[in-house]
């Protein structure tokens, strides 16, 4: 007996030829919610019975065209057909192998720049001294960013030679104070003491415009006078190697090299070390001195000694601050120069170079 999807596959093949209508058994069953479910796993086989039927009436006709010479243009056309096959393959071929160099490259400067995020700009430089040698001519452009200069900057090392000085000028000015006293403990020249406080006045009064000059000299503006907030942006321009706004920037590979390699974060992170130390000797010479001035019997001549102590203190922490927000900007210009430096070598090494 043959199926409901059986007779409509022979009834369409054979449309309009004289077909003896099958009586279906059991027609309610195909009448259910999975009717057609039924209907389909009952007509599997007959569905392969017919396919496998025309594959093999198709094979047949083609072996008895061959034996009585009648499949020659076919021939001709399977022919053709296998030298398209060919030719088709080959192109798959030469895609496969296209595909797999661009996923190789892919991952290898996939590597390069990952590889770039866990070493020191030296260390990078060094396991791709081979590679960066022979780019070493050509040019890279970063956009919106700076030229930043990682200055040397002799001028925020607080020299021993300075120390001392200020040193001696403070314990100059605690024996003038003490000289002022004669041996009964009474002041004997008040004239001196009087001069003395107007210089003490003087100083103080002026105490601001110096910083403001120190501001200037520091960020490379001598002989100007700047505010805290003025100098924060004077600092930034100066070390952006002078621009304003952000920009392209060009760079050779040769001269990210030359960043990379010398060190400049560490001579930051030193700077900065030898300044907290010779701070912290500072400010302990005048702890030491305060006490000394302390210590004068004569209160007039105390209160100017410590007044004039209280001033270099001011003036040292004034200078301090100074100091330590340019080191501070200057860290964060070696720090961007760097990474402008890495990311220069990085996209030489994988092919982003200007034309």
């Amino acid at each position: 007996m043959i199926s409901i999807l059986g007779n409509q596959l022979v009834t369409e093949s054979y449309y309009g030829s004289d077909i003896e209508e099958v009586t279906l058994e059991n027609s309610q069953k195909y009448e259910r919610d999975n009717g057609l479910h039924v209907a389909i796993q009952e007509s599997y086989s007959d569905i392969v019975g017919i396919y496998e039927a025309i594959a093999i009436t198709d094979m047949k006709e083609l072996q008895q065209r061959n034996a009585t010479g009648t499949l020659m243009e076919s021939s001709i056309v399977m022919e053709g057909f296998k030298e398209r096959v060919k030719a088709i393959w080959e192109k798959i071929k030469e895609w496969v192998q296209k595909l797999w160099t661009k996923i190789k490259t892919f991952f290898k400067n996939l590597y390069t720049v990952i590889s770039s995020l866990f070493m020191s700009g030296k260390q990078f430089v060094d396991k791709n001294k081979k590679a960066l040698s022979s780019l070493s001519s050509k040019k890279v452009t970063l956009k919106n960013t700076f030229k930043y200069e990682a200055k040397m900057l002799e001028t925020l090392e607080l020299k021993s030679s300075s120390k001392d000085e200020l040193a001696s000028e403070i314990e100059k000015n605690i024996e003038e104070c003490k000289s002022i006293i004669g041996p009964d403990g009474k002041i004997n020249d008040k004239a001196k003491l009087e001069k003395m406080k107007a210089m003490l006045k003087e100083a103080k009064d002026s105490k601001e415009e110096t910083l403001e000059i120190t501001r200037g000299l520091v960020a490379g503006k001598k002989g100007a006078k700047l505010t805290n907030d003025e100098y924060q942006d004077a600092l930034d321009v100066y070390f952006q190697g002078g621009d304003r706004v952000a920009g392209d920037v060009e760079y050779t590979v040769a001269e990210a090299i030359t960043l990379l390699t010398a060190n400049y974060k560490k001579a930051a992170d030193s700077a900065y070390n030898k300044y907290e130390k010779d701070f912290k000797s500072m400010k302990s010479a005048n702890d030491k001195f305060k006490n000394i001035a302390e210590q004068i019997e004569e209160s007039s001549v105390s209160s100017l000694a410590v007044e004039t102590i209280n001033l270099y203190i001011s003036l040292t922490n004034g200078a301090s601050s100074i100091y330590a927000t340019a080191l501070s900007k200057w860290k964060k210009a070696v720090a961007a120069a760097n990474a402008n430096a890495k990311k220069v070598c990085v996209r030489a090494m994988i092919g982003k170079v200007d034309q």
